[in-house]
């Protein structure tokens, strides 16, 4: 992703180009998991270096933020908690 956003960035410039990369985020996405959900959100929380698991907030939040920071461009925001 981080390679298509740079190059997206050169080609389209001025327009900005961005991305974004998200780890787990309970979206509601996990749902489908049925009771199982809350122990696969569990085991992906213990592996984050945060200690959470991601939220729809969160990923809101890294879009406007992006979108407010107009000398930022041709990259990918990992919002992963830091694990990679």
């Amino acid at each position: 992703m981080a390679f298509a956003a740079q190059h997206l960035a050169a080609e389209l410039a001025p327009v900005r180009v961005n991305a974004i990369s998200p780890g787990i985020i309970d979206s509601g996405l996990w749902d489908a998991r049925g009771a199982q959900k809350a122990a696969f959100l569990t085991a992906a929380t213990s592996r984050t270096l945060v200690d959470a698991t991601g939220t729809v907030q969160d990923v809101v939040d890294a879009v406007l933020w992006i979108m407010s920071a107009p000398f930022f461009t041709g990259e990918t925001l990992r919002l992963d908690g830091g694990r990679r």
